[in-house]
């Protein structure tokens, strides 16, 4: 568990990312977040959430590109800990 809080605590932390993301995988991660409440913990996410990212094939690489690109189109927010989503079937 420990893993795999380090793996998206880089998800809100830092400057923003200039990488390209990868359309597929921001929306398996949009569905995941959707299926899971509409959140994520920034340092302790559910384990089944985890597995729900990773099995879509979303990379530890990715995450924080995503997460950034969602904030940065209004479609997420940081809450504290959390990345919250705010489209779809979480508006």
């Amino acid at each position: 568990m420990i893993r795999a809080a380090c793996i998206f605590a880089l998800a809100l932390a830092g400057t923003a990312a200039a990488a390209q993301v990868d359309a597929n995988k921001r929306a398996a991660f949009v569905a995941a977040l959707e299926a899971h409440d509409c959140r994520m913990h920034n340092f302790a996410p559910k384990a089944s959430l985890i597995d729900a990212i990773f099995s879509a094939g979303i990379e530890r690489a990715d995450v924080r590109p995503i997460a950034e690109d969602l904030m940065a189109k209004g479609e997420a927010e940081r809450q504290g800990e959390y990345l919250i989503l705010k489209t779809g079937a979480c508006s």
